[in-house]
C-alpha cells in the first residue's frame, strides 16, 4: 500500500468553489448578483458529489462507493443533504427552474431636520439597509441559506475525510 493518504481532490476542488459562493454570500449581495452567487453555490454543492465519481484515485473510488451506497441507504437522512443541496439543486436546475429563496433589503428613510428657534440641528447620517435572506419553504423554511450553506459545505468536508480515511485503510 502507499504511503501517501488518498486524497479526494477533485471533490475538494470543487467544495473550495462552495467556500467562496458562501464569502460572497455573507458580502450581502442584491438582485442578480445574489441569484447567480446562490444559483452557482447550490449546483456547487451538487457537484461535490458528482466529482467524488471522477477521482482518479482507485481507492477513493472504492470508498466514495461505498460511501454512496449507506447514503441511498438512508435516504430521506441525512436531511442536509436530501432537503437541502439535493432538493434545492432540482428545484433550481431540473424541475421547475425556481429559486427556493427570497431575499430582501430594508431602507430606513433619514429623520427630517429639525428647524428650532434658535437654528437647525442637522440630521443624523442615515442607516445603513438591512439585508435578509430566507428559505421560502420546506423543511429549511425561514432558515437563512447562509448558514445552509455553511452547514452544507461542513457536512460535506466531514463525508470527505470520512470517504479518505477509508480509503487509507
Amino acid at each position: 500500500m502507499s504511503s501517501t493518504v488518498p486524497r479526494a481532490v477533485k471533490a475538494r476542488e470543487v467544495l473550495d468553489w462552495c467556500r467562496y459562493g458562501h464569502q460572497k454570500m455573507r458580502s450581502d449581495p442584491t438582485g442578480l448578483e445574489w441569484v447567480l452567487t446562490w444559483a452557482g453555490t447550490i449546483a456547487l454543492l451538487r457537484a461535490v458529489g458528482h466529482a467524488l465519481l471522477k477521482e482518479d484515485d482507485a481507492r477513493v473510488k472504492k470508498a466514495q462507493h461505498s460511501w454512496l451506497n449507506t447514503l441511498k441507504a438512508t435516504e430521506p437522512k441525512p436531511s442536509i443533504f436530501f432537503d437541502f443541496i439535493k432538493h434545492d439543486r432540482d428545484m433550481l436546475l431540473k424541475e421547475r427552474f425556481e429559486l427556493t429563496v427570497v431575499h430582501d433589503v430594508t431602507f430606513t428613510p433619514p429623520p427630517a431636520t429639525l428647524s428650532l428657534s434658535g437654528g437647525t440641528i442637522p440630521a443624523p447620517p442615515p442607516t445603513p439597509p438591512i439585508y435578509t435572506y430566507k428559505m421560502k419553504s420546506g423543511r429549511y423554511a425561514g432558515r437563512d441559506p447562509r448558514d445552509l450553506v455553511r452547514e452544507a459545505i461542513e457536512w460535506w468536508e466531514k463525508q470527505l475525510d470520512d470517504i479518505e480515511q477509508k480509503a487509507a485503510n
